[in-house]
């Protein structure tokens, strides 16, 4: 169904439709859910009413594919049983790590999935890998305001860029450069400039303002390539954490509700885009049919309202969407020795810390997929 989607309120049922196609297909939903072969189901989500998809190819992705210098990057190699990797995991539930897996992020209508999954598998890596052992939230803001000096970081952007920031710069933590271009569309002035070596002074959520200082900021090591094989990527996740992944996202995942992803071939059309997400654990599944159907358990960036609470599960072993294809691991950048945190924002944390273990006990919540 070609489609022209005019804005309409959330109590109108239809969609006034003309010529451009909209990303809501109520036809293609309904296909979906009259055929059990496809493993899933989709959902017509009202937070996407009269959107086009051109719109959301555009503002809910977000993610370059890397050119070929970075796609021909040698992954690591590693050598282990393949016997040792349990049939199911999922790194919240893990005893070692708990409470330190960060929760699913919104976007909102910001072309910036290359900075969300970034931040979001670096916040991981640093709970995880950190002497602190304490969550973080790593501010998807920051990266998308100072990650590009001339380009709107809300028009997609490339993972290797993300990564280099945090690499070179570091960036702040989201309660104080809380995340605004959800709602704008379009970056914000860079407040932690690269080339300033003095203090940027930031206001947090509650109100203090802090003075970060270059030993503030929150940095990661280079990236590296795991190996487009599913074992090396379990192996990985199993060992050391979320792992970032880039994928082709098709018309009908916008729709996704529950169940095993796969792409359903239903629509033609060859108008796809790249996004990128982060992979928390894998399991199996019987099939309609008594198969057994293996998946990755994924995080998304579109909200909690979306998907299997904010997750989806796609097909394991098949490269399904190019989940596969370009699958990217990094270390925590250890503090230097020696290199005391700036006055203003170790008082400001020394103050969270009273509330870190209501916090801690707030992250466990049930985790049961939905079948």
């Amino acid at each position: 169904m070609s489609s022209k989607c005019e804005q309409v309120s959330d109590t109108e049922a239809m969609l006034m439709c003309e010529t451009q196609q909209c990303l809501v297909q109520e036809d293609l939903i309904q296909d979906i859910n009259y055929n059990s072969a496809y493993g899933w189901t989709a959902s017509n989500y009202s937070q996407f009413w009269g959107r086009k998809l051109n719109t959301g190819l555009k503002y809910l992705l977000g993610t370059n594919y890397p050119n070929d210098m970075i796609t021909q990057m040698y992954p690591v190699t590693k050598i282990y049983d393949p016997r040792e990797l349990p049939r199911s995991f999922d790194a919240r539930d893990k005893p070692e790590w708990s409470g330190l897996i960060g929760p699913v992020q919104d976007q909102g209508w910001c072309g910036a999935s290359w900075a969300f999954s970034t931040a979001s598998t670096a916040a991981d890596r640093v709970a995880i890998q950190s002497p602190e052992r304490r969550r973080v939230h790593l501010s998807e803001q920051n990266i998308i305001d100072c990650g590009y000096l001339r380009r709107d970081g809300c028009e997609g952007g490339n993972l290797d860029r993300a990564w280099n920031y945090l690499r070179r710069y570091g960036v702040a933590e989201a309660e104080c450069y809380p995340y605004e271009s959800g709602s704008t569309q379009t970056k914000g002035m860079c407040r932690t400039p690269r080339r300033s070596r003095s203090p940027h002074e930031l206001t947090c959520t509650n109100g203090t303002r802090v003075s970060l200082g270059r030993r503030d900021m929150i940095g990661m090591q280079p990236p590296y390539r795991i190996a487009s094989e599913e074992q090396d990527i379990m192996h990985e996740l199993y060992h050391s954490g979320p792992v970032q992944a880039i994928m082709q996202v098709h018309e009908d995942f916008f729709a996704y509700r529950t169940g095993v992803y796969r792409v359903t071939g239903l629509r033609s059309s060859s108008r796809t885009a790249y996004h990128s997400v982060r992979i928390l654990g894998w399991g199996e599944e019987t099939g309609d049919r008594g198969q057994q159907v293996k998946y990755w358990i994924v995080a998304n960036s579109w909200g909690r309202q979306w998907g299997e609470d904010g997750l989806f599960r796609i097909v394991r072993g098949k490269n399904e969407a190019d989940i596969e294809s370009f699958v990217v691991g990094s270390w925590a950048k250890p503090r230097r020795g020696g290199r005391r945190r700036s006055r203003g924002y170790a008082s400001y944390r020394r103050s969270r810390r009273h509330h870190s273990r209501s916090e801690r006990a707030r992250a466990k919540r049930h985790h049961t997929v939905k079948e």
